[in-house]
């Protein structure tokens, strides 16, 4: 973990509360194998394990509304071709998601009609309307 990193971007404080969620989630959800990813943002990324779960994403963050929108996203997409959320306790900034596997890029297929095919596959369907559009944010909001 690049502790001067995540000083210097996000403050001593966050690092103080990052430190102490990642030892409070790991025993929680049975994490291991934990890596972080280096990349800056408005969390902290982490590559794990979980025992339940399998392959994970685990970002701690400040709490936000935005952190709100991102969980109440990804339980609407549960189970479709969108990662899931599998834990989330949002007054921390934490979630937990399915860690996805890159797969073959759509332009090493050679074939134009097998391309369009497969983006056909992926892409339909993936848009469905919320169940309750008032917890999202707006371009008016």
């Amino acid at each position: 973990m690049n502790k001067e990193k995540i000083m210097n971007h996000f403050g001593v404080a966050f690092y103080n509360k990052m430190l102490n969620d990642l030892k409070k989630y790991t025993e929680i959800w049975k994490l291991s194998n934990i890596e972080q990813i280096e990349y800056y943002s408005v969390n902290c990324i982490f590559k794990c394990i979980s025992d339940k779960y399998g392959l994970c994403i685990l970002k701690i963050g400040n709490p936000s509304k935005e952190t709100e929108t991102e969980a109440n996203f990804l339980r609407e997409y549960t189970n479709t071709k969108v990662c899931n959320l599998y834990e989330a306790d949002i007054d921390n900034g934490i979630l937990l998601i399915e860690q996805l596997t890159l797969g073959t890029q759509l332009r090493a297929e050679p074939d134009l009609d097998k391309r369009l095919d497969l983006f056909y596959k992926v892409s339909h369907g993936l848009h469905i309307k919320p169940a309750n559009k008032a917890i999202y944010p707006t371009y008016m909001g």
